[in-house]
């Protein structure tokens, strides 16, 4: 069934021949002048008519699917199918064959409901909310799959209060069955239960074959509080004030029994703390307040030697303890939960005693009194300092970096330290003095630290941290800050936050060159020719002159494009061309998306370690200690000789940061 009808689409001829207006020349005639004016017009109207009539077109969206009967996992007999758009009706009542339906002409990019009911009544209606996608290209088709109704079934059952047994009234059952996100109109859908005054019972029509939930609100009175409770099982459950019953579907003539819920009782309790330190003597100046209650704290009996406080207490309740410091120590903040438990086989009453950020035990029980007494052993932490960092920033052409605290702080030179890291290439037959014995080759790591001024301001709550020496382009740098003090307690304090990486920008001599780009097989060899013969211990390498994976290697200067496309168009092997096709988006909005690599100069039977932890690559033509860009091509190739072509074509197009654009095509030789 067609909903919504597409306006005509125009002939391209008559399109073209609508877009233009007849040019008119300022001569003697007026009259022809006039009406050729007048017939401009006219076209101009029909022109605007048409090209709002091709700017309203509306492409639908086809929905297919099929009706299954949850009960039998069989497509539906005499299934309806309706679609509503809100509350209006769109589609009425398609007749599925064998289960299946296909509506078409719904509207594009819409929230929609198909209710899907019955022609006998032997289905119960059951709605799916769904959203149909953006048709802006044409036409859409989409196969929505099964949707599983059931058949009704009649539901009874019975709510008992446990204390007075009698039956409970005034509920009221809701549940849904409805699938997807409900929209506005969720609340046509659901399963409503009613009251049988004859039966006593809660009388509801719910889906035979689909689980469903049923709620209802147990606080009848209104005051914010369950009136009722029910033993959690598998068949129910109260949260808060409401009840819910499990898979409501399957109750047969079920009498559920509901506890009232009865008031905590409210006693006031005495709780008497003796707070001591490591030596055995009373610990002075604490506060114990009582969470959730402003105003609940305690105070100090002289004679006792005691902390008390008086607390409602309900079965349960937490003191708190901020940490406090006395003649130069401090004391960590802690915790005290007192918690009632009953004996369920003797009814006897406890207490049990949990504590935290003390060092006396942290759990044990007692018996139950109106006044409760604690010993709690005070634990020793470092002063801590009230000293935050508020935010920090870098200037990116000095590299300068500032840090802004909370209040005035003292920062030692020492504490300072701007530096980087620092890759070494050790040989074994460079050196008869070095460690690295022959065969082998170390890359090691150095930290190295650039000499800094330091600055402060805004009375001591800016700190200012400058290189006192020019910073190497392209390289990554750390500031970090060990600890600082407040002016106010001269605590030593060490934050992550006032630390800082970055990277330098490349060189503003370095300009970017398709040309500069290499394309390499990393198969040790180079124009045919075996790039090192042997390893530094002399012993030949046997490495063989094979194709080897290929890829493009990047030189540092893409650091200043704003984005390079690559596009791979073929490549030649031995005279013959292949086609290879790929596309790749090196640099987009000035983030590069491939890693860099070092490369490494050294034969395949070289023993390599890694203590620096950096990407190494051998076996290119590339010079050791060049760090370059990577990106796998996706090909096997030989190198490329006097004698044998081997080569790559790809096009290119890119965008300096400076907003300067160029593309072309290119064929490089596989190194």
């Amino acid at each position: 069934m067609k909903i919504n009808r597409k306006l005509a689409p125009i002939p391209l001829a008559l399109s073209i021949a609508l877009t233009g207006c007849i040019e008119v020349d300022d001569d003697s005639n007026d009259g022809v002048i006039d009406a050729l004016n007048q017939q401009n017009t006219i076209l101009a109207e029909q022109n605007q008519l048409l090209s709002d009539q091709v700017d309203n077109e509306t492409f639908t969206v086809t929905f297919a699917g099929i009706v299954v009967n949850s009960g039998t996992d069989a497509p539906a007999a005499n299934a309806l199918v309706s679609v509503l758009q809100g509350d209006t009706v769109i589609v009425d009542g398609i007749e599925a064959v064998d289960g299946k339906f296909t509506v078409e002409g719904l509207p594009a990019n819409s929230d929609l409901i198909i209710l899907v009911s019955s022609t006998d009544e032997s289905l119960l209606p059951r709605a799916f909310f769904v959203n149909t996608s953006s048709a802006s290209g044409g036409n859409v088709y989409s196969d929505i799959g099964e949707l599983s109704v059931s058949e009704p079934v009649d539901i009874s059952f019975s709510i008992v209060n446990e204390a007075s047994g009698e039956f409970i009234t005034g509920l009221s059952f809701t549940g849904y069955s409805y699938s997807g996100e409900p929209g506005s109109t969720a609340f046509d859908y659901l399963h409503q239960s009613t009251y049988n005054t004859d039966t006593n019972q809660y009388d509801i029509t719910l889906p035979k074959d689909l689980y469903v939930t049923l709620t209802a609100n147990v606080d009848l009175d209104d005051d914010g509080e369950p009136d009722f409770d029910i033993e959690p099982s598998s068949v129910g459950s109260t949260s808060g004030s409401l009840l819910y019953l499990y898979q409501a579907n399957t109750f047969e003539d079920e009498e559920l029994v509901l506890t009232p819920s009865v008031d905590d009782v409210v006693e006031d309790k005495l709780i008497s703390i003796s707070l001591i330190d490591a030596n055995g003597s009373i610990v002075e100046g604490a506060v114990f307040s009582m969470q959730g209650e402003e105003g609940i704290e305690s105070t100090y009996n002289d004679a006792e030697e005691a902390y008390t406080v008086t607390v409602p207490f309900d079965g349960n309740v937490q003191l708190s303890m901020p940490s406090l410091t006395v003649n130069d120590t401090t004391y960590s903040s802690g915790y005290i939960w007192v918690n009632q438990s009953t004996d369920s086989s003797t009814g006897e009453v406890s207490l049990n005693i949990q504590t935290s950020g003390y060092d006396s035990n942290s759990y044990y029980t007692i018996a139950d009194s109106d006044t409760v007494s604690i010993v709690l052993l005070a634990r020793e932490v470092e002063a801590q300092s009230n000293l935050e960092v508020v935010t920090s920033s870098i200037n990116s052409e000095t590299f300068a970096y500032s840090v802004y605290y909370s209040e005035a702080v003292t920062l030692d030179e020492s504490e300072a330290l701007l530096s980087y890291n620092e890759v070494s290439i050790t040989l074994g037959n460079e050196s008869d003095s070095d460690s690295v014995p022959a065969g082998y080759t170390y890359i090691n790591s150095n930290e190295t630290s650039v000499p800094l001024a330091l600055s402060e301001a805004l009375n001591g709550t800016k700190q200012t941290l400058t290189p006192d020496a020019e910073l190497t382009s392209n390289t990554e740098y750390t500031y970090t800050i060990g600890s600082v003090s407040a002016q106010s307690d001269e605590i030593d304090v060490e934050f992550y936050e006032d630390d800082y990486t970055f990277v330098t920008p490349v060189s503003g001599a370095e300009v970017f060159d398709i040309n500069d780009v290499i394309i390499d097989n990393e198969n040790h060899y180079s124009n045919g020719t075996i790039i090192v013969p042997e390893n530094t211990a002399g012993q030949l390498s046997s490495v063989s002159d094979w194709s080897s994976s290929v890829y493009m290697y990047f030189p540092v200067s893409i650091n200043t494009l704003n984005y390079l496309i690559i596009s791979t168009t073929g490549y030649n092997e031995g005279g013959t061309p292949y086609p290879l096709s790929g596309q790749y988006a090196i640099v987009f909005d000035g983030d590069i998306n491939i890693s860099k690599s070092m490369a490494l100069k050294v034969a395949d039977n070289e023993n390599v370690s890694n203590n620096a932890n950096v990407n190494y690559v051998r076996g290119t033509s590339i010079d050791s200690g060049i760090f370059k860009y990577r990106r796998y091509m996706g090909v096997y190739a030989s190198d490329n000789t006097a004698s044998y072509q081997s080569t790559v074509t790809f096009s290119y197009e890119y965008q300096t940061l400076a907003g300067e654009q160029e593309s072309g095509t290119i064929t490089l030789p596989v190194q």
